[in-house]
């Protein structure tokens, strides 16, 4: 096998060698024995989808009894996640908080206000990539200059916390048993559980966005063991830091509980509410949309396959870096044939187009 690190911008070269070759992309998740979507370059459109029935089909009789490797196994809140935040799907309410942004730009643009306006976020809102990706179909296209932005400490440490959980031997040893292809299981040993993928690629996406807009963060008290304590707690930060700074603040959050617990803490929210699809919308899809769904699909799910190009698109590897992370970065298995060689070829021939330019 030959393997490659590319970043998702970079996966529409294989789009186009699989439009030239007349292929069709079809991604699976080996462990499930399941085909989530197929894509047809030649009309850019999805022409199969799972859904949510045939998932939890497939997650029921593959899952392992043990309660935490359960947990761990791909959902359809995984999936619909992988949707939105690479703007496949539109949160439920997408035109009222698009108002609701376009009111608070207006005030925050306004002369006569003399008070900074801070977009905050909750720790759903980074799982979701809210921050460097924009909002799911651009909410904030046209208002991201009007806005100021914090992140609450006690946000970054439940996504610390999330990244510290790995697989054992023990853990490997039971998922083996039970998944299909479960002798590959192996590659899990040492890696971060599903949750903690996610949270690592929100804590890179994070870091990047923060030294892009010079974005604050907000003190947080030490975090405790349950959720509902900890939600009060990053209201109740967002809630000094806007006094504290004389601000209009607005938390972003997927969390209804969260927008109580941001009243009760004198701040303004925008509950930006899940999508409620049940399969794989089917149609035309642009590229990079693609390209960002198949990334984030192999960190939620860990790996994926392309039937037919014999190539695993791993989410989580051994030498991945914060950096990776930060660009998107999948690592390819493959081994060879036209396709995949002719993917290999492009990409190289596109990054030394960029590094004779940098020369320049």
């Amino acid at each position: 096998m030959t393997d490659l690190v590319v970043a998702s911008h970079e996966f529409v070269a294989l789009l186009n060698a699989l439009h030239d070759r007349r292929e069709r992309l079809v991604v699976r998740y080996p462990y499930f024995n399941l085909a989530l979507f197929e894509y047809d370059p030649r009309s850019g459109a999805i022409t199969h989808g799972v859904s949510e029935e045939a998932l939890d089909a497939a997650r029921e009789k593959y899952t392992p009894a043990k309660p935490k490797l359960a947990d761990d196994q791909p959902a359809w809140s995984d999936l619909r996640d992988a949707m939105l935040s690479a703007g496949l799907l539109r949160y439920a309410n997408h035109d009222e908080a698009a108002a609701t942004l376009e009111r608070e730009a207006a005030n925050a643009a306004n002369p006569s206000n003399p008070n900074p306006t801070f977009l905050a976020f909750d720790t759903n809102a980074l799982y979701n990539r809210l921050p460097d990706r924009g909002l799911p179909l651009d909410l904030l296209t046209g208002r991201m200059g009007s806005f100021r932005y914090v992140v609450s400490e006690g946000v970054l440490a439940e996504l610390d916390r999330a990244i510290a959980d790995k697989y054992s031997e023990a853990d490997v040893t039971s998922l083996a048993a039970k998944l299909h292809e479960g002798r590959s299981a192996s590659w899990l040993r040492g890696r971060s559980f599903k949750k903690g993928r996610r949270a690592k690629l929100g804590y890179d996406a994070v870091e990047a966005f923060t030294k892009h807009t010079r974005a604050m963060r907000a003190s947080c008290e030490p975090l405790a063991t349950d959720k509902e304590t900890n939600d009060r707690l990053i209201a109740q930060s967002y809630g000094a830091f806007r006094r504290a700074h004389h601000a209009d603040l607005l938390l972003l959050t997927s969390d209804g509980d969260m927008t109580r617990h941001a009243q009760a803490a004198g701040v303004k929210s925008l509950h930006l509410q899940l999508p409620r699809e049940t399969a794989i919308p089917q149609g035309f899809v642009d590229e990079r949309t693609l390209a960002r769904f198949v990334h984030d699909l192999a960190v939620a799910f860990g790996v994926v396959h392309l039937s037919g190009l014999n190539a695993r698109l791993w989410g989580d590897w051994s030498a991945k870096t914060p950096a990776h992370g930060a660009a998107e970065m999948l690592r390819v298995d493959h081994g060879g044939g036209p396709v995949m060689e002719t993917f290999a070829r492009d990409v190289e021939a596109s990054r030394a187009i960029l590094r004779a330019r940098s020369v320049v």
